[in-house]
């Protein structure tokens, strides 16, 4: 079974994050979320997507807030009532975590628990009072966890607007889910304009998931990150698979630059993303914001 099987199937049973990866096929509008702003787009339309300022903030609580009143702005000006849309953010929007587990058939409740003294462990207070997705993907438990404020808030607003809010995801849980090709064992890099996940697959499973924000350039806190995660792992692949879904990264830079520290790598085509019209949803990265 391949790593974008296996992420269906992990994902269809958690608790918001599975129809945000299988029902985007028939959504009518996709919205991203990043620091730049919002991004509403109309699948399949021709007209360009309409994009917010860039969102006010320094905590996660205010950028929440931003991201909800930019959203209803754009839905209010594109008048969408009464239709479904797909949001996607930029995955530091989200803290993702992968267990070992031993039994698959453990109670909800069972799970929560473990999640909330495994996500203590890792992120401390951080992610306290937040709302956790989650199921087994083979031998290791892929959760997620965002603010319940914040999805409560835009659930909210979309009622009040009677606007059907048919997913919630990070991006690279859709890339997952888009992927034309499994994924070599190695580590994986998804690159986006204010944030990138490191993920550890094996034998198409992710066994490890970790998202950082972009602080310096996109290339020095890769490397960075990717230093440290490998040694926290204690694990000796030195192969990186990198997604730019900002099209914008000078590939032979990057490769070279990983060469000299001991690394290979290869960029991701997603040119064979966009040929496919389930992945409408990449032309949402190719918008500037006001």
């Amino acid at each position: 079974m391949t790593l974008l099987m296996k992420t269906q199937e992990a994902w269809m049973r958690a608790k918001y994050l599975p129809h945000t990866i299988l029902s985007g096929f028939y959504t009518p509008y996709w919205v991203s979320v990043s620091h730049q702003g919002v991004v509403l787009q109309k699948s399949g339309a021709l007209e360009s997507p309409t994009a917010s300022r860039p969102l006010q903030g320094q905590d996660v609580d205010s950028l929440w807030d931003s991201a909800a009143d930019e959203l209803f702005k754009l839905c209010d000006q594109a008048r969408i009532e009464y239709k479904r849309i797909h949001i996607l953010f930029s995955d530091v929007w989200f803290k993702p975590l992968v267990v070992s587990i031993k039994h698959q058939s453990a109670q909800d409740s069972e799970m929560e628990m473990l999640l909330q003294g495994q996500y203590q462990r890792v992120y401390g207070d951080l992610c306290k009072g937040w709302a956790y997705a989650w199921d087994a993907c083979g031998s290791h438990l892929v959760a997620m966890a965002s603010p319940q404020h914040g999805i409560d808030q835009i659930r909210r607003g979309l009622a009040q607007r009677h606007i059907q809010l048919a997913g919630l995801s990070p991006i690279s849980a859709q890339y997952l889910r888009s992927a034309p090709e499994p994924a070599m064992d190695g580590w994986m890099a998804i690159l986006q304009c204010d944030s990138f996940s490191l993920l550890r697959i094996d034998k198409q499973e992710v066994c490890d998931w970790r998202t950082f924000p972009v602080t310096s350039t996109l290339f020095d806190d890769l490397l960075i990150h990717l230093s440290r995660q490998s040694a926290r792992a204690s694990d000796n692949s030195r192969f990186l698979e990198i997604v730019d879904l900002t099209q914008t990264m000078d590939q032979s830079y990057f490769q070279e630059g990983l060469m000299n520290l001991g690394w290979q790598s290869q960029f991701t085509n997603l040119m064979a993303l966009k040929r496919n019209s389930s992945a409408n949803w990449l032309h949402l990265l190719d918008v500037k914001h006001r």
